[in-house]
């Protein structure tokens, strides 16, 4: 407890000297721990839990999103990969895998699940070009 009030603190540019924040004995808070806690603890908390959304991602995630299934469709459909790329279809799973371990390490919130969709749609896609490729050769 001690360690998070003293960087709480420091976060905040709260100078206190230690007898005044922990108390003149050293085992429990004194009144300007006790201020930082109740006025910056709170906040902290807030921030580090529920982050703000962009909705600028949310709406390019979901106009990403609408397109997928039209190509899942297609490809189900013709059973050719004639005018799909399957280096196309890796970069883009390999940017939503970076856009979901940001969201992982650095910035969680439910936009994750919007990430998490639209790369399980190009991945779909990606294993219907590798089944009609398979085909076309075949044939």
């Amino acid at each position: 407890m001690d360690l998070l009030v003293a960087e709480v603190a420091l976060f905040h540019g709260t100078i206190v000297r230690p007898q005044e924040f922990f108390g003149k004995n050293g085992d429990r808070l004194g009144a300007a721990g006790i201020i930082c806690l109740l006025l910056f603890l709170p906040k902290k908390i807030f921030e580090a839990t529920v982050a703000p959304m962009s909705i600028f991602e949310i709406a390019m995630l979901l106009c990403f999103g609408a397109a997928w299934p039209a190509s899942i469709y297609r490809s189900i459909k013709s059973g050719s990969t004639r005018g799909k790329s399957v280096f196309f279809l890796f970069i883009v799973l390999a940017g939503y895998a970076a856009g979901i371990l940001h969201k992982l390490l650095y910035h969680f919130d439910f936009v994750i699940y919007l990430y998490c969709l639209n790369a399980l749609m190009v991945g779909t896609d990606t294993v219907l070009w590798f089944r009609n490729r398979r085909r076309e050769k075949a044939s």
